[in-house]
């Protein structure tokens, strides 16, 4: 069981609705329903695919209360979106100790969010140029917001990983295969270029590393289930189980 303390901090935590949809902890840090339920609608789909594809499951009605060869569908929904949590988190822990960002929680991405909706609204309303989307739904902003963030990591030699010397971008350099124009290149003409992806993969070895210290605690495997098996069977339409939009 959780920490009776980090059990309790939910009661100030924006997202918990007084403590009532606390569900675990992620290193410390509650997660409440909404987070929650953001996470298992990202791997709405991917969770389908498994089941179709190793069980050749009908994806009718009842496919979420379900269970293949011994697997629980809302039960595998439950840890894959519990697993996304951990890498969302490491993420922000990672892009906050280099202080890219302002606040690692759910309630400070969508803080954020909102923030930059309005920004947009006062754009369009002005007549001023935008560009992109005029506005976000949670699930594109925070991609987009992810996607900066790690390039702005990623292109600063000074942050933690990111040192790269001319022995370690050759070796990498040597497992892999480089062109120009459709021609085998050497080293010198694609340095920057093998730079930059070694940079990201250390980048998401970081990440990697970071989301397995993170310790879930309190986590009630039974009441996930059946939050995922009430949740998902209730956007269920016309018989079949929709994909997450």
């Amino acid at each position: 069981m959780a920490d009776e303390g980090v059990m309790a901090e939910s009661a100030a935590w924006p997202g918990s609705q007084g403590g009532r949809a606390a569900l675990f902890a992620l290193g410390g840090r509650v997660v409440g329903e909404e987070e929650f339920l953001f996470a298992l609608g990202r791997e709405r789909h991917a969770t389908q695919a498994y089941f179709r594809r190793r069980y050749d499951a009908d994806l009718g009605y009842g496919f979420w209360r379900a269970s293949f060869g011994g697997e629980s569908v809302a039960q595998y929904a439950a840890r894959r979106a519990v697993d996304r949590l951990r890498h969302l988190h490491a993420f922000y822990e990672v892009a906050a100790g280099a202080r890219l960002v302002d606040g690692v929680d759910f309630a400070s991405a969508k803080r954020r969010w909102a923030a930059c909706n309005v920004r947009l609204e006062r754009a369009v309303r002005a007549g001023e140029p935008v560009y992109g989307l005029s506005r976000y739904d949670f699930a594109t902003y925070l991609t987009h917001e992810m996607a900066a963030l790690e390039e702005r990591y990623c292109s600063d030699p000074s942050l933690s990983g990111m040192a790269v010397g001319d022995d370690e971008a050759e070796r990498f350099f040597r497992s892999g295969s480089w062109t120009v124009d459709g021609r085998g290149a050497g080293f010198a003409e694609v340095r920057a270029h093998v730079v930059a992806e070694l940079r990201k993969q250390k980048f998401v070895n970081i990440v990697n590393n970071c989301a397995d210290a993170i310790v879930v605690e309190g986590v009630r495997w039974r009441a996930l289930q059946a939050l995922v098996e009430r949740t998902a069977m209730a956007s269920t339409k016309g018989g079949r189980s929709q994909p997450a939009k």
